[in-house]
């Protein structure tokens, strides 16, 4: 094997370039008051740990046990649906719902802010939204267009119903 031949898996990738791939973000604590009011420290703000720039405000929520955002299988998988509907990892925010059991989605919702937003394996009960609806459906809430589906599969059938909501949530 040359040099020009090594595949690199996407999260051996993004452990070797954390700062351009995996983007951290971490909002500052609030400012305790002080004086007699006060009542003892504020908590601190969530460390955000997602996979992606965000930068076409796409949230893709996932959740998988172990994993920091998603097994390498899944994500090589991933990638190469977001590059079908024309999007690349700085397009989108990866996050795995299981580093935020204690943060409600409506926080998650405030800091990504998303215009669309991919549930994958994650129902809208799940996730706390206000309305329940059926898989592959899009779904209007607030100003976030959502749809979900069950965890990726490589299934002939779920690639389709997955590829034909993607095409309705982004036009193509």
């Amino acid at each position: 094997m040359s040099l020009n031949d090594i595949r690199l898996s996407p999260t051996l990738v993004a452990s070797l370039y954390p700062h351009s791939l995996v983007q951290p973000q971490t909002l500052p604590a609030p400012a305790t008051v002080a004086g007699p009011a006060a009542t003892g420290a504020v908590p601190a703000a969530p460390a955000w740990i997602s996979l992606g720039d965000n930068s076409k405000k796409v949230l893709v929520a996932v959740d998988y046990t172990g994993a920091r955002h998603l097994p390498d299988d899944e994500l090589e998988f991933l990638i190469k649906i977001l590059t079908a509907c024309q999007l690349s990892l700085a397009d989108v925010a990866i996050i795995n719902k299981n580093n935020y059991r204690d943060i409600s989605s409506k926080e998650i919702l405030q800091h990504f802010q998303p215009g669309k937003a991919i549930l994958l394996g994650i129902t809208p009960e799940e996730f706390d939204l206000p309305v329940s609806f059926p898989a592959y459906q899009l779904q209007q809430v607030g100003v976030t267009r959502f749809f979900h589906a069950p965890p990726l599969s490589t299934d002939k059938s779920y690639r389709e119903m997955l590829w034909a909501c993607l095409k309705q949530l982004f036009g193509i």
